[in-house]
């Protein structure tokens, strides 16, 4: 756990993809959050995104292919993102 983080409180994670012309962010919860730092797999659906006008129900896999790892799909079967969830920590509130 980073210095920083206090296990109480939410984290805000966000990703990007597509020259930022989608951005994502997801509040997780600190008993989610714990559960994600233990290596568990989880599986969240975020609020969902316009792109072009269409809309697209967005969801957020954790340590599903390696620990630490984020995947965020969308639906259609696309994934934006791929990557160490570490890098998508952008607060604790």
């Amino acid at each position: 756990m980073k210095k920083n983080e206090d296990p109480n409180f939410p984290v805000c994670l966000c990703v990007s993809w597509g020259n930022d012309d989608v951005i994502l962010d997801l509040e997780v919860k600190p008993e989610i959050w714990q559960k994600i730092r233990a290596g568990e797999e989880i599986g969240l659906r975020g609020r969902g995104y316009t792109y072009e006008g269409e809309t697209f129900q967005d969801y957020w896999a954790f340590n599903t292919f390696w620990d630490g790892s984020l995947s965020v799909s969308y639906d259609g079967g696309g994934e934006g993102f791929r990557g160490d969830y570490e890098g998508a920590i952008i607060s604790q509130f």
